[in-house]
């Protein structure tokens, strides 16, 4: 439940918007980020005051030409431009160099990414593929909120201009011991990751790192639970007051020395990160980290591998996640979507298999119990394209994913070379699971929301 108060606090925080800005925006105006952003930023700082202006477009016509969003921004001289990591990496994927050569984008003040992982290879590929128009990768400003703080809690001062803050840290300490320890320089290593910072928390915000099981606070560089303090977080949840009363009045267990620090009610965001000289780094979900044998291991690592793994991966199509096996030990189990039907063709997806089982062996040193291989456009996934693991999970536990085929390991000894094959069984139900399903539908901002994820799905591969 967002207040008027919780508007306006979060408002104050977008007040460097000037008149001569013009913000360019795709995103829907039902998510956070649209809304807020885009349409009641320039409104609250902009319009009414200064004259700031924003130009919109469609989501579903971002989706079918992502350059069309670049193209706006060089003709209406655009300062602003804001999306989640997988629209700037489809802009660079979908924008030719006989486009970028007719673009200027050298009024651009921000390009703020946010609301998903943000993965350095995106911004690099942005980078490589608008520089010749003037993009300067400077502008990045990648940040990190969350829907319970009507939009934003960190990110950077518009006016540092400096490029994002990467970090490549050793995969095995992160995992083991929630610490971070930086990787050599210059040495490319299996047991090493690379993350992105997420700027400094906002004036008036408060973010401090927990431990999610014993509740105190952790040091810099040790990794825990995010929680959050300011005056946008949102009164609470909708009809549930005991799920509002665990996440939005947290208390820290912390000394007695240091409990002025720490006092009042705190939102526990459910995102595990650590701070870094007072920087915000987000290591992944609490509740999609997959445990094994010690290791805190973040799915979006994994998906990432797979991904890379072979050309017939759809990107951003891959769910990973853990069962408990007959042993009562924790298990791998990856869920891919390919980029076509490939049912008759058995050793391809053979070949297909042994590709993403020795990918993930060799960059996260796990061995993947099974690798269910899905028809194209059947991932379980919310309406704004974000992978629905639980959902996965479940289908997969029943048996109803649409599966093409099922790649499984017979035993822990078994070499991945030596996994076995499997045709998923004939009874399983191959019907695509929708977002939303059909009759559910009531009004067109759902129609909107249902397509635009359909749309993200197929373009997404292309």
């Amino acid at each position: 439940m967002i207040s008027h108060g919780n508007i306006h606090a979060q408002l104050k925080t977008w007040a460097s918007i000037e008149e001569t800005d013009t913000l360019i925006s795709w995103l829907p105006s039902y998510h956070d980020m649209g809304l807020v952003g885009f349409i009641l930023t320039p409104c609250a700082f902009g319009t009414f005051h200064t004259g700031a202006r924003c130009v919109s477009m469609s989501p579903l016509a971002f989706i079918k030409d992502p350059a069309m969003w670049i193209r706006i921004a060089s003709k209406y001289k655009g300062t602003h431009l804001c999306a989640p990591n997988f629209g700037y990496a489809l802009a660079a994927r979908k924008t030719t160099k006989a486009q970028v050569s007719k673009l200027d984008l050298s009024h651009l003040k921000q390009a703020i990414c946010a609301a998903e992982p943000i993965r350095v290879e995106s911004l690099e590929s942005f980078t490589e593929t608008f520089a010749p128009a003037g993009f300067d990768p400077k502008t990045f400003n990648c940040g990190y909120g969350l829907a319970e703080v009507t939009l934003v809690v960190t990110g950077q001062d518009p006016q540092a201009r400096k490029e994002p803050s990467v970090l490549n840290v050793k995969k095995s300490v992160l995992e083991k011991h929630k610490r971070v320890v930086l990787a050599p320089k210059g040495h490319p290593s299996a047991d090493a990751t690379t993350l992105v910072g997420c700027g400094h928390a906002m004036p008036t915000f408060k973010v401090i790192v927990v431990d999610p099981d014993t509740l105190k606070p952790v040091g810099e560089n040790q990794v825990g639970e995010v929680w959050i303090q300011g005056p946008s977080v949102a009164t609470g949840y909708w009809k549930r007051e005991e799920y509002t009363d665990e996440m939005f009045h947290a208390k820290v267990n912390a000394p007695k020395a240091t409990h002025q620090s720490y006092k009042g009610n705190w939102l526990r965001s459910g995102d595990m990160g650590f701070l870094r000289h007072n920087e915000v780094f987000i290591t992944g979900r609490l509740k999609d980290l997959i445990i094994i044998r010690g290791r805190n291991v973040c799915p979006q690592d994994v998906e990432h591998s797979v991904e890379l793994a072979h050309d017939q991966v759809r990107p951003g199509c891959v769910a990973a996640f853990s069962i408990e096996t007959a042993q009562q030990e924790e298990a791998l189990v990856v869920v891919v979507e390919l980029r076509a039907e490939l049912k008759k063709d058995t050793e391809q997806l053979a070949a297909i298999s042994r590709k993403i089982a020795t990918a993930v062996l060799s960059e996260h040193q796990l061995r993947c119990a099974a690798i269910v291989l899905l028809k194209p456009r059947s991932i379980p996934k919310t309406t704004s394209g974000k992978i629905q693991r639980s959902a996965a999970k479940k289908q997969y536990e029943s048996g109803s994913l649409a599966a093409q085929y099922i790649h499984r390991a017979e035993s822990k000894a078994a070499a991945v070379q030596a996994v076995q094959i499997e045709e998923a069984p004939e009874e399983v139900d191959v019907k695509t699971p929708q977002v939303i399903k059909t009759t559910d539908i009531r009004t067109e901002e759902e129609i909107q929301a249902w397509l635009v994820a359909r749309l993200a799905q197929e373009q997404a591969g292309g």
